[in-house]
């Protein structure tokens, strides 16, 4: 508990401490790692890019065949960093609590085995992140404004 002046009373019981401290954001670590999942898996994709490239150069676009392989691998990448974008835009949500629903997007994403980070790493914190923000209290926090000290 904070005193009239602000500070934290070093006299107060050990649990009267920790009930102020479980007041904090209940979705800060299963967002920051499902944030640095995805950007490790971003930087593994565009680290790929020049790669793919020479690949897509080899491909003969000629045929019907290799003109669908060549569309395959542009879109797949685009996808791939679509998704990822989609994660940290949404894992920054809820360390911030605002954008309940894009916070909502990427912890789905995360339970989708080809969209997760880092392939299936990523599956267990999108559902840490799914249970924690269907709870009332949580999905209140977002709708919260900013500035009101709730």
């Amino acid at each position: 508990m904070n005193g009239p002046d602000g500070h934290i009373n070093p006299y107060q019981s050990p649990t009267a401490y920790r009930a102020d401290a479980a007041t904090g954001n209940p979705l800060m670590i299963p967002a920051i790692i499902l944030l640095v999942l995805a950007c490790i898996m971003l930087l593994m994709i565009l680290l790929s890019i020049p790669g793919q490239i020479f690949r897509m150069l080899e491909i003969d676009t000629t045929t019907p065949a290799g003109a669908g392989e060549l569309f395959g691998m542009i879109g797949s990448l685009v996808i791939w960093v679509a998704m990822m974008a989609g994660i940290i835009w949404g894992s920054i949500a809820m360390v911030r609590l605002r954008g309940y629903g894009s916070a909502m997007v990427a912890a789905v994403l995360a339970l989708i085995p080809v969209c997760s980070p880092c392939f299936v790493l990523g599956i267990p914190f999108g559902i840490w992140a799914i249970i924690i923000l269907m709870r009332a209290d949580v999905r209140a926090r977002f709708q919260t404004p900013v500035g009101t000290g709730q």
